[in-house]
């Protein structure tokens, strides 16, 4: 995603959560009368977009569209105070300057919904977002993003969203390339956790594709693992499921989002119940019962409409 898409997508949410605390009655664009509630009397135009109050004596956005699009977007208050801010990578407005990170270091910005009643907190360095938080009507994180980068590591772009009651709901650590540059994909590992505090789940990516995924029930017993490979444009994923006391029940082997090869299911015990032959697109081909114990009781063979033979 491009930066300045990523960043008005990032600072929407705070948008929203600030809801409209104060009426914009005038917009000009060019010194044209405007709406920017309508897309239609702004689409494909460039220039300065400024809104103020009924009276046009107090300023209330401003913004450097081009092409129908805002790079660039700061808007306040009636009593002055920051309620949006969307940054570009180059100063675009007299005001931008502080608040952008464009005097050479990283600005620390808090947003209000309303007089004296925050909504988040943003850092820009050079027009790049560095860190946000976000926080509901009653002043409780919701969600937070930071750049985070160690001696000799690359840089990494962390996310996390929290439960009402405050509790940490998932996190995505990922490595923050330029979307511009080759091998742009996604890296890093993502985890989710239940209001109780138990890991649910843990995906790992690797040059844009999910390489492990690992899955846990509420009691801490696992529910899922697995594991992914590619051959060129082959997906190839096995999976072991598990019941809750922590003993495997299947193990199934997908190509390409289809059962492929032989999958095989167990009871509590860990006794094998049955197998399953997949072929082309996934077709049943065989399947063989076992009784309790795992001596093989009958095989069946099936045709491509599902008759048994």
């Amino acid at each position: 995603m491009r930066p300045d898409l990523r960043i008005a997508a990032l600072l929407a949410l705070l948008c929203l959560l600030a809801g409209p605390a104060h009426a914009v009655a005038r917009c000009e664009l060019n010194g044209a009368s405007v709406n920017p509630a309508n897309d239609f009397t702004t689409a494909g135009q460039s220039g300065l977009l400024r809104c103020t109050d009924d009276e046009g004596t107090v300023r209330l956005r401003e913004q450097i569209l081009r092409n129908g699009r805002a790079v660039v977007s700061i808007a306040t208050l009636a009593d002055g105070s920051l309620s949006e801010l969307r940054c570009a990578p180059v100063s675009l407005l007299p005001q931008d300057q502080s608040v952008c990170g464009h005097q050479g270091q990283a600005s620390d910005v808090t947003l209000y919904r309303a007089p004296g009643q925050a909504s988040g907190r943003v850092s820009y360095l050079a027009g790049a977002l560095q860190r946000l938080t976000v926080l509901n009507e009653q002043g409780a994180l919701v969600r937070s993003e930071e750049l985070r980068q160690s001696p000799g590591e690359p840089v990494r772009r962390i996310k996390r969203v929290y439960h009402p009651a405050g509790q940490l709901r998932s996190e995505t650590d990922l490595l923050e390339r330029d979307p511009a540059a080759a091998g742009t994909g996604r890296e890093g590992v993502g985890r989710e956790w239940a209001a109780s505090g138990q890991l649910t789940q843990e995906t790992r990516w690797a040059d844009g594709f999910e390489q492990r995924i690992r899955q846990w029930y509420l009691n801490g017993q696992p529910r899922l693992h697995q594991q992914v490979r590619r051959e060129g444009r082959m997906e190839l994923r096995t999976t072991e499921s598990f019941w809750d006391t922590g003993t495997v029940s299947a193990v199934n082997v997908e190509r390409n989002g289809r059962l492929w090869g032989w999958q095989r299911y167990f009871n509590e015990a860990s006794a094998l119940l049955r197998e399953d032959e997949h072929g082309e697109r996934g077709l049943l081909l065989r399947r063989r019962h076992y009784d309790p114990q795992g001596a093989l009781e009958r095989e069946e063979r099936f045709l491509e409409d599902g008759s048994r033979i």
